[in-house]
């Protein structure tokens, strides 16, 4: 693929990386942690903070329920109120969090449940969360009130995204970053310096290149300027050559920009033939 093509795909990843991450964002802020969501005849997976009753005898049904799980688990936490339109069966408790799958068996009615899990032998107060379950006729109607914008029309979670991105577009600004490199030293070897620094100075431009003493630049020496097509627009003397780079003082008007190139003297007049040729 061209340089051009990579350069696209760069830019096009990194935008997509933007738009999962204010998704993902958007869903984390904008949507609430107590809201279970499952399909008639499916399942979910759930999880939340259990409230640990003060006293001994909260402090020793906690530290044996964490060594339970499964249905050992259920001997231990419960909840309430039960409906026969869906099933919470609890899977461990490690520290305050409490994991579960949340079941609507067939012929649940669609709608909107408050769940409280809690310590058997311990009412649940105001001290224990309040869970929304909210039970969906199917996928589609599930899918359109999720928050998630790439969840509910594609299917993808935002963050996976993320992550999946970031390797995707280190590995395409490697690849043109190699490319640029190689790009920039054959122009080089050609005598044809881009410009690595374009800065006002006073009433001046000061002018870095990429040419210096090694490609035969030296002090007082005039050498033309391309445009970013090849196209010579000016001329502009050395002021101070370095080993492998230059820099030039021109006049605040003058035509040049970023992306433009410097051409030596011996160079320009080749550069200008293969241009025409193209």
């Amino acid at each position: 693929m061209s340089m051009r093509t990579y350069r696209w795909l760069t830019v096009a990843a990194a935008l997509l990386l933007v738009v999962a991450a204010a998704d993902g964002l958007y869903k984390g802020f904008g949507e609430s942690k107590q809201l279970f969501r499952v399909v008639v005849g499916g399942e979910a997976p759930v999880s939340g903070d259990l409230y640990i009753p003060s006293g001994e005898k909260g402090v020793r049904l906690h530290a044996e329920a964490s060594g339970q799980v499964g249905q050992a688990l259920s001997r231990y936490v419960d909840y309430k109120p039960k409906s026969p339109d869906f099933d919470l069966r609890f899977i461990e408790l490690k520290g305050r969090l409490w994991r579960a799958t949340l079941y609507a068996p067939l012929g649940a009615k669609p709608g909107e449940a408050s769940l409280q899990v809690y310590f058997r032998g311990y009412d649940p107060g105001p001290e224990s969360k309040r869970y929304t379950v909210r039970i969906y006729p199917d996928q589609a109607a599930l899918n359109a009130d999720l928050t998630s914008y790439l969840e509910r029309y594609l299917g993808l979670q935002p963050w996976w995204l993320v992550v999946g991105l970031i390797p995707v577009i280190l590995a395409l600004f490697w690849v043109v970053y190699r490319q640029t490199t190689q790009e920039e030293a054959q122009l080089i070897g050609m005598g044809i310096g881009p410009i690595y620094k374009l800065a006002k100075r006073g009433a001046d431009w000061e002018v870095v290149f990429g040419l210096g003493r090694v490609h035969g630049v030296r002090a007082g020496d005039e050498l033309a300027i391309l445009d970013a097509r090849y196209n010579r627009v000016g001329t502009l003397v050395v002021d101070q050559a370095e080993e492998d780079f230059s820099a030039a003082a021109l006049p605040m008007g003058s035509d040049i920009k970023p992306g433009y190139f410097v051409v030596r003297s011996d160079a320009a007049a080749a550069v200008a033939a293969s241009v025409k040729t193209a």
